[in-house]
């Protein structure tokens, strides 16, 4: 409190000697002071109005700050925990496709075996009925076919397809 009074300016010279009077020195000493202090205490009330303001604006930023970090980081757990389960689910589907193939791929060479299995036999067999004169039982019903086919409707060529499939059949068994 001291300070405050020492940095106060002293009052003019022509004032304090111009009137001897007390209370009218005391009139205009008042007088003075309050247009001195009355500005000082108008900035520090503004100004403590402003720091005020000035505080909740930054408490309400800094809310507004921690809300949004606090959503942001709940929505890239909940993305996270999307992105596992949408990974748990494909590895799920890869390994039920690729169960699949692999039984696909089984299959297929089994497939392979029993057809060359059965190519040889059947191979053996049509050497032995060339030998014997057997594969030249179904020659003429091939020929009407052939005939039918370049000469014919498609449809009515069914007695002959049929005719073939049987003596190919009677042949081989």
């Amino acid at each position: 409190m001291l300070l405050f009074f020492f940095s106060v300016p002293l009052l003019p010279t022509w004032l304090t000697n111009q009137f001897a009077s007390s209370s009218v020195i005391f009139f205009f000493l008042v007088t003075y002071f309050y247009f001195l202090f009355k500005e000082k205490i108008n900035a520090d009330f503004d100004e403590k109005i402003i720091q005020t303001q000035w505080k909740n604006y930054r408490k309400a930023h800094i809310e507004r700050y921690t809300q949004r970090e606090m959503q942001s980081a709940q929505r890239q757990h909940e993305l996270h925990q999307k992105q596992e389960q949408l990974q748990r689910q494909a590895k799920l589907v890869h390994d039920e496709l690729d169960r699949l193939v692999d039984g696909a791929k089984s299959r297929l060479t089994d497939y392979e075996v029993e057809l060359e299995h059965e190519v040889k036999r059947l191979s053996e067999k049509f050497k032995k009925d060339n030998e014997s004169g057997v594969g030249e039982k179904c020659v003429d019903v091939r020929a009407e076919l052939s005939r039918c086919f370049n000469t014919l409707d498609s449809g009515e060529c069914q007695i002959f397809a049929r005719k073939l499939e049987k003596c190919v059949t009677e042949s081989l068994a």
